[in-house]
């Protein structure tokens, strides 16, 4: 099995133990992602930027080093993979790592202007604006902000401040934030309680979210015309596929879940439409590209690799249709 890294300085684990650990552990998911020939290749797997190292600022402004870094969300577009991870110290600001999706090769790392856990990262396609959630205050925050001030140059970048901000007064954390259908969705995670997601319109007018009548944005009562509950509330990751609400759930070392659900854009209901259980643990976001779903993992990360029972380095992708939802 040979396999490409978009990382710097970082050894990933060797290929042959990845493909037989996740064979002999996860043998249903490995059937997923596998080839005709019951082997991963290297169009399935990208290494995550940041695992062994990686740089961002802190309070001086100056570039610093760090093997913290802890990988959260993915989002694509038809060129590049954009990553998020956060210092699991908090003694730097969160990054972007941007991959080229042709070479698999991380092309730059952009520190953002925020500590928080960039949980959530989604791409308004409408707009071309990247979206970001930031809980470093204690209340759910989206920031905004045009690809092309990204992507205009390979550089490292450090970011000082969003295009904009929009404040999710009531949500205190957003575990993950997707863009479907003119609207942003936030899912919220609990460790005990029920999970949440909501689905926030976005205004084409003024390409802000919809305030309630008697609201004011960014600060205001924003309108939530939709919402889905759901009995697990270790919500990681959301995206939709074919009208389909994916969400994965993931809390510790214990394997993670898959939950589909299909959605009626017209009532704004969902109906539940199966499980694909016992996936590798620590799974955090997804996102869709045609046909293809990818993983990503924050098992790799120096705080989480004595805890897992596998380490999954790479992000992961496959065609959603050998999913099997029961």
């Amino acid at each position: 099995m040979k396999t490409t890294q978009a990382t710097r300085g970082f050894k990933p684990v060797p290929a042959a133990q990845l493909d037989q650990r996740l064979k002999s552990q996860y043998p249903e998911f490995y059937k997923t992602i596998a080839n005709n020939k019951g082997t991963l290749t290297a169009n399935h797997l990208i290494g995550v930027p940041g695992l062994g190292g990686a740089r961002s600022v802190g309070q001086t402004k100056q570039w610093q080093y760090t093997t913290n870094m802890t990988p959260q969300s993915l989002t694509l577009n038809d060129k590049y993979i954009f990553v998020s991870a956060y210092d699991h110290t908090k003694q730097l600001n969160s990054v972007l790592f941007v991959i080229d999706r042709k070479t698999h090769q991380q092309i730059k790392t952009i520190a953002l202007p925020t500590r928080a856990h960039v949980g959530g990262i989604t791409i308004d396609d409408r707009t071309q604006t990247l979206y970001l959630s930031d809980d470093s205050q204690g209340v759910t925050k989206l920031g905004r902000i045009q690809i092309s001030k990204l992507i205009k140059s390979k550089k490292d970048q450090i970011l000082t401040q969003f295009d904009d901000v929009i404040t999710l007064a009531d949500i205190k954390t957003a575990a993950t934030i997707e863009y479907y259908q003119d609207a942003i969705w936030v899912g919220t995670f609990s460790a005990n309680k029920n999970g949440l997601i909501q689905r926030f319109p976005i205004n084409r007018t003024t390409n802000t979210l919809l305030t309630d009548p008697d609201g004011q944005a960014p600060t205001g009562n924003l309108n939530r015309d939709t919402k889905l509950q759901t009995a697990n509330g270790h919500i990681q990751g959301i995206n939709f596929y074919h009208g389909n609400l994916y969400i994965t759930f993931s809390y510790g070392k214990q394997p993670a879940a898959m939950m589909r659900y299909q959605y009626d854009a017209t009532t704004n209901e969902f109906t539940y439409a199966g499980t694909m259980a016992q996936l590798p643990p620590y799974l955090e976001g997804i996102d869709f590209q045609g046909d293809n779903i990818w993983l990503i993992f924050e098992s790799g990360a120096k705080a989480y690799r004595k805890k897992t029972p596998i380490i999954v380095d790479r992000i992961l992708q496959t065609d959603i249709s050998n999913f099997e939802f029961k």
